[in-house]
């Protein structure tokens, strides 16, 4: 006896009387050949047949030993029969009866007993008896009896999988009666985004039916060996079905390939593939530097390596064929690129998603600055930090001027000007130079950038009289540094004729060591 969870009993045994059956019952009258099996269901209160059938042939003896409920109000019968008629489905294991002596059965019926929903003999070439049935959440039946045929079906990797020639044997058997399908394939894939159409996965009676008692989990994976090696299913991989049916949301694969088959589980239910699909290509969505930033040339000099960034999809599949677009600054320092000699130019991926811009070339102004590379609708774009430097020490001048000037009056303004040039007499821009003064105003300058005339300018004002000594140092980024000449200024509190202060010792040494 079984009693499903509203409290009905379901009995099983064997009848050869007249039996009490109801209207609508798969068999309301008795098979006949000797005994019949019969399954009844009564309600909770034990007062009343909800179903009442025959189960059983018409040329031997049927008897039920055991029966087991599921969820849905499915009944499981296990027994043996000697009939050779004895009622199967089109799903059956075995439809044909053996021939010898008793063949076990296994049996389902629908919830209202008035179909079969599986039905199928189970034996060999002698004797076998099904004496206890269990199902699991996933549908399966497990049946165990004895048997005593050489010939009785058993599985490749079995513990035992031949008879042992004694009396009898005891088996067990395990019928999937649920299985697995696909009712919508997965489709529409591009790496790295969802699913256009997301699969939903049905457990299903072997009538084709809906297994609406089954609410456990479904998982998917990538069946192994199909698509791309290693790509990975994201998403929520595993749902919970509700009445039997598992609809997917959110799921997809990060690598491009063709071939791709889903496999699908629950419980004890053998795996089922989905149909083969294929992951295209997606757009780029990201860009990223892969060589060429952080390197530093001489002004007007190409840098050593290009410019280089590589394009990926959402899945992070290069992605070929892309324009990128590299900008430099147009302004302070920055740079040109061969093939047109601006600040912008253009340049597809390739195969593997990378771009490399055309040999970029330091314009005149050292400095840091930024390259960046882009693509349209992508952000953020990759960025390239750069570095234009001045020439090695020994190879600039730096020109201070004027050498030697004064007297100044006091609180008045002088002008000092530092020019930095290159071997070649070409000013150098945007190189900061910083101004000393030691002597009666002490003092140091801010740093000031060079201009497009090599030219760095301080204004400053003696408050004090006295003679000032000058000298300029210009810093290139690398830290490198270069120095002037020496300048002096005399300060005093009125102007007095140039020969009064040419008779300033210091003053005559400046002029002297100048001359030289």
């Amino acid at each position: 006896m079984a009693v499903d969870s509203s409290g009905n009993a379901y009995v099983t045994g064997s009848t050869t009387g007249s039996f009490p059956t109801t209207t609508g019952a798969f068999r309301t009258t008795a098979p006949g050949g000797g005994s019949d099996a019969y399954v009844s269901k009564l309600n909770s209160t034990g007062m009343a047949l909800v179903y009442s059938t025959y189960l059983g042939g018409s040329t031997g003896i049927e008897e039920g030993h055991s029966i087991a409920v599921n969820a849905a109000g499915y009944a499981f019968v296990t027994g043996e029969t000697f009939s050779s008629n004895y009622p199967t489905t089109t799903t059956a294991y075995q439809s044909s009866y053996s021939g010898v002596g008793a063949d076990a059965f296994v049996t389902k019926l629908n919830p209202a007993g008035s179909s079969l929903a599986f039905s199928t003999y189970f034996g060999g070439n002698c004797y076998e008896y099904g004496w206890g049935i269990a199902i699991d959440n996933s549908g399966s039946a497990y049946v165990v009896g004895y048997a005593d045929s050489t010939n009785f079906p058993t599985t490749p990797g079995s513990i035992q999988p031949n008879y042992s020639g004694g009396y009898k044997d005891a088996f067990v058997a395990r019928f999937a009666l649920n299985y697995l399908s696909f009712t919508t394939q997965p489709g529409g894939a591009v790496a790295g985004q969802a699913f256009t159409t997301q699969p939903v996965v049905a457990v299903k009676n072997l009538d084709g039916t809906t297994a609406t008692e089954y609410n456990g989990p479904i998982s998917l994976t990538i069946k192994f060996g199909t698509g791309a090696v290693g790509a990975v299913l994201g998403g929520t991989t595993t749902v919970n079905a509700v009445n039997g049916i598992a609809s997917f949301s959110g799921l997809s694969i990060d690598k491009v390939g063709t071939g791709y088959t889903l496999l699908a589980r629950a419980g004890s239910l053998d795996p089922v593939p989905s149909a083969p699909f294929n992951v295209t290509l997606g757009g780029p969505a990201s860009i990223s530097v892969r060589g060429g930033s952080g390197q530093s040339t001489l002004i007007n000099t190409a840098f050593t390596n290009r410019l280089q960034v590589i394009v990926k999809d959402s899945g992070g599949n290069p992605v070929n064929g892309v324009s990128v677009t590299f900008s430099a600054p147009t302004s302070q320092a920055s740079g040109s690129f061969a093939g047109g000699g601006s600040s912008t130019t253009t340049a597809l991926t390739d195969l593997n998603g990378v771009a490399i811009a055309p040999v970029l070339t330091a314009n005149s102004t050292a400095g840091s600055y930024n390259v960046t590379a882009s693509v349209s609708g992508v952000s953020p774009s990759a960025s390239f930090n750069l570095t234009n430097t001045v020439l090695a020490n020994g190879r600039v001048n730096l020109h201070l001027d004027p050498m030697v000037t004064g007297p100044n009056p006091i609180s008045s303004t002088q002008i000092l000007t530092a020019t930095l040039k290159n071997r070649d007499g070409l000013p150098l821009s945007g190189v900061n130079v910083q101004f000393v003064i030691s002597g009666a105003n002490s003092q140091t300058s801010p740093n000031i950038q060079t201009n497009a005339s090599g030219y760095a300018q301080f204004n400053y004002t003696g408050t004090v009289t006295g003679t000032d000594t000058i000298t300029a140092t210009a810093t290139q980024l690398s830290g490198l540094q270069f120095k002037s000449n020496s300048a002096v200024i005399y300060w005093a509190n009125s102007i007095n004729p140039v020969s009064a202060y040419l008779k300033r010792p210091e003053a005559l040494k400046v002029m002297m060591a100048q001359a030289k």
